[in-house]
């Protein structure tokens, strides 16, 4: 399918820019950025990068954050810092924003909950790893799209799979996880997969302070190691189960 191939080069290309801004920065980058731009007016700017990430379209997101970037240069003629220079840091700074918003931290504060201690002779939560899933997929499929993944493409891709799936195949019920091994292998492009487990880890960073229990678990969802077999990658798999799921 010569327009599959296409529309696949063309995400490809976004992927590859994408992943240019997911380096995790520098603390010495960012005390500079922040420099910069201390006094401006910058934060309805980065709650609009946080709204185009969270969106995941990485399209949009990438040029957002090339205008942002292009503002503060624009207001401060004497700097001789170039836009795209900036543009990482302007990404750090609105996915700061948006691991802060209070949908995440109801999550990770559900989380916090469920990991406290059971009573005398209640099970522990590691005795139960289907909640510990729900847990980080509900976590990893909101991130995704932090991390670059492009959520239109991904629906797009699910439903081709489902059009071309065998009907005679259906009562075996595990559509959608076909479904998802499939764009699991699909969609593995630029740095989505490490860059997801990086948002991971900045969303416990962020939630630390509060619920450290959650942010040990999530930190520890986030530092296993990245297998080669993307089938195999949980917090990617789970990540792309529940999106699988809207086209079953």
């Amino acid at each position: 399918m010569i327009w599959m191939s296409t529309e696949i080069a063309d995400l490809q290309e976004v992927a590859a820019r994408f992943a240019a801004l997911t380096a995790p920065a520098s603390t010495q980058s960012m005390r500079a950025f922040s420099t910069l731009v201390a006094g401006s007016a910058l934060q309805d700017r980065l709650e609009a990068v946080a709204d185009a990430l969270a969106a995941g379209s990485p399209a949009a997101s990438l040029d957002l954050v090339a205008q942002v970037a292009a503002e503060i240069v624009g207001a401060r003629p004497a700097s001789d810092t170039e836009p795209r220079e900036l543009e990482p840091l302007v990404y750090r700074a609105g996915l700061a924003v948006r691991l802060g918003r209070p949908d995440l931290g109801e999550i990770v504060g559900e989380l916090e909950r469920w990991l406290e201690p059971a009573g005398a002779g209640g099970g522990g939560p590691e005795e139960d790893p289907e909640a510990q899933e729900l847990f980080l997929q509900s976590l990893a499929s909101g991130l995704a799209p932090l991390a670059g993944l492009d959520v239109a493409a991904t629906l797009h891709y699910a439903r081709i799979f489902m059009d071309n799936f065998p009907p005679f195949s259906l009562p075996l019920g595990d559509v959608d996880e076909r479904a998802t091994r499939w764009l699991a292998q699909l969609l593995d492009m630029g740095g989505t997969r490490a860059a997801l487990r990086q948002t991971l880890l900045d969303l416990a960073s962020a939630w630390q302070e509060g619920h450290p229990r959650a942010a040990s678990q999530v930190r520890a969802w986030a530092e296993a190691p990245i297998p080669s077999d993307q089938t195999q990658d949980l917090p990617w798999m789970q990540a792309l189960l529940p999106l699988a799921r809207t086209q079953v």
